[in-house]
């Protein structure tokens, strides 16, 4: 299986769900379809809502970016992507999307 297969049959419906989410909240697509998203030149990383997440979707630009194989990524617990020094600013970054259901332009550096 192809690191695109691995990674989409992770996400399953849930895949369906963020594009529809992100049209949604945003007014505007994230991608037409799983292939585009897949193929999106910036990092697009999602987690289920375990009380701490775990990827269950990266595409090929945030596979690139961490240097992960799809197999390393998925069940990954999201925090881990942070160093521990800059976890404060992840926290807060989650809180602020609590309250507004969606957050653009978010920066961080991450642990590759």
């Amino acid at each position: 299986m192809d690191a695109q297969a691995m990674i989409e049959a992770e996400a399953g419906a849930r895949l369906a769900l963020l594009l529809a989410s992100y049209t949604r909240l945003a007014g505007v697509p994230l991608a037409a379809d799983a292939g585009a998203l897949w193929a999106l030149p910036q990092a697009v990383l999602a987690h289920d809502t375990a009380a701490s997440p775990r990827f269950i979707y990266g595409n090929a630009s945030a596979l690139a970016l961490f240097r992960l194989e799809p197999a390393q990524l998925l069940g990954m617990e999201s925090r881990l992507s942070a160093e521990p020094d800059a976890r404060a600013q992840r926290a807060a970054m989650f809180a602020w999307l609590e309250a507004a259901d969606i957050v653009t332009g978010y920066e961080g550096i991450r642990i590759a």
